[in-house]
């Protein structure tokens, strides 16, 4: 979600064994005040079910990415359901579906990527659904081609759910992954340039030398 691969600098660690053992924000570079944070899997000795909400002050985030791969545990579906009472919005992230991919084009002969893909959306909806969990999103998603599968529904579908006076800022932190995110990126950028100049206008009918040159610099 940063648009970084797995070598460069300031990304995330990744590896086949647990690599976040405390919550761990990153910023996005040119925008600070965006973080996003990876939060230590729970159900683990140190983050069991029962303390994991205080644990990683659960209340602090704008909303939540859950990710699983080959099967969803129940300790994932009881946090979505503590972060629902929250009132807070919540996404799931099937991971890892190009291995799926590939699996079953070996075994079958006659082979369709979209009907695949579609089952599983359907089978883990019905899953969440009669778990207690209302309306669930669900994004198929591979770390490896990350322009695949649902990554720019899920990119949209976090733009239009996120509060009006934060939607702007994460807009802008999008790696460009398709043709529709430049274009709402360009947008963004043309209502902050319009606030700024705004802002630089009022400033500069004060009687403060260059003041209004700063309040323009940051940006």
């Amino acid at each position: 979600m940063r648009g970084l691969n797995s070598d460069d600098k300031g990304a995330a660690p990744t590896g086949v064994v647990e690599k976040t053992n405390v919550p761990k924000a990153y910023p996005y570079q040119h925008r600070e005040n965006v973080n996003l944070w990876d939060l230590p899997g729970i159900g683990t000795q140190t983050f069991t079910a029962k303390t994991y909400l205080q644990q990683v002050d659960f209340h602090r985030y704008d909303f939540f990415i859950l990710v699983f791969s080959e099967r969803i545990r129940e300790n994932l579906i009881l946090l979505a359901v503590a972060i629902q009472k929250m009132g807070k919005q919540f996404y799931f992230v099937r991971s890892k579906i190009d291995n799926d991919i590939d699996t079953s084009k070996r075994r079958k002969k006659q082979f369709d990527k979209e009907i695949m893909l579609q089952q599983i959306r359907d089978d883990w909806t019905t899953c969440l659904t009669t778990s207690g969990v209302q309306c669930p999103h669900i994004f198929l998603l591979s770390s490896l081609d990350i322009g695949k599968f649902d990554f720019s529904q899920m990119q949209k579908v976090l733009e239009e759910e996120l509060p009006k006076h934060k939607r702007n800022a994460f807009l802008l932190t999008l790696p460009n992954t398709s043709q529709h995110v430049v274009n709402k990126k360009k947008e963004a950028l043309k209502t902050e340039v319009w606030k700024l100049a705004t802002l630089s206008s009022t400033i500069a009918v004060l009687p403060v030398p260059r003041l209004s040159v700063a309040v323009i610099s940051p940006f």
